[in-house]
Order: structure tokens, then C-alpha cells, then sequence
């Protein structure tokens, strides 16, 4: 802007600047009931509002179209359409991209439940050893970074 133009404005409004709001794009829920993405979408608006006076405004933008927990963090390595992401770590994912060491689940995370059917009770009751167990096939999410810990210990996923 020329400030030739109108001298008067800076001087008349000196208080007066123009700040623009970042937006930042974060993956869309993995499904109508995805309680996760609600809390940490909630979570990321609470601290973008809160540091506003120190950082600038900024807001939180969902895409509408659907995306794998993968592919949403293969889109925020190439840099396009999603700015910020959740997810367990491994190897891999701390070498491809930045990762912010703050635990949004206040370590709880990292509590697991082994959950079976009610018609292998008996079978599971039976299980004494490592070894028993690890005769038995985990189901267990394909990208979720336990997989490979629990591949790693000699156990079999699917």
C-alpha cells in the first residue's frame, strides 16, 4: 500500500492492523462415531483459541472427503491438505514427519485390552504361557503401530 495515498489513515488509526487467520487442516473423522477425532478437534480449537493473543487467530478446517488414518498422514508428509495429525508413532512415521511429544491422552494410550469372544472363553482360560498364546492369530488395526510391536515378539496379525 502507498502510503502516499492517504497519510491521514495511519495517523487517525494507528491501533488498526489487519491480521489474517491461519487455518489449519486436520484429517475428517474416520466415521460417524469417531469420538477421537471430536475430542482432538475440540482439543486443537481449545489451544488455537487460547494462544491466539500470543500466535494470531487461526481456525480448524475439516475436509470433506474421506481419508484413511494413511493416507491423511501421507497427504501431511507431502504437505497437501492436512496441516496437523494424530496418530500412534513407529520408526517410520517419526522419520517422515515432525512429531509433537505431548501426550493428548494423558498416557493413557498406552492401556491395552485383549478382547476375545465369549465362545473361546474356555479356550483363553487354558493359556498359561507366551508360547500358548502366541499360537493364536491377533486381529489388530493394519496401519496401528502395535502391529509391528506385537509382529516383532513373534506373534501373528491379521
Amino acid at each position: 500500500m502507498r502510503n502516499d495515498i492517504c497519510p491521514c489513515f495511519q495517523y487517525y488509526f494507528p491501533f488498526f492492523t489487519v491480521r489474517s487467520e491461519t487455518t489449519i487442516n486436520i484429517r475428517p473423522a474416520q466415521g460417524a462415531g469417531d469420538a477421537a477425532h471430536s475430542y482432538f478437534s475440540e482439543l486443537i480449537t481449545t489451544i488455537l483459541n487460547r494462544t491466539s493473543s500470543t500466535y494470531g487467530l487461526a481456525k480448524v478446517n475439516v475436509p470433506v472427503e474421506n481419508l484413511t488414518q494413511n493416507r491423511s498422514l501421507r497427504l501431511l508428509k507431502e504437505g497437501r491438505r492436512v496441516d496437523l495429525n494424530w496418530a500412534g508413532i513407529n520408526l517410520k512415521r517419526e522419520q517422515d514427519l515432525r512429531p509433537i511429544r505431548i501426550p493428548l491422552n494423558m498416557g493413557l494410550l498406552g492401556y491395552r485390552l485383549l478382547v476375545i469372544r465369549q465362545d473361546r472363553l474356555s479356550e483363553f482360560d487354558q493359556i498359561r504361557t507366551p508360547d500358548q498364546l502366541n499360537k493364536l492369530i491377533a486381529c489388530q488395526g493394519q496401519y496401528w503401530p502395535d502391529s509391528d510391536i506385537i509382529e516383532d515378539n513373534g506373534y501373528i496379525v491379521n
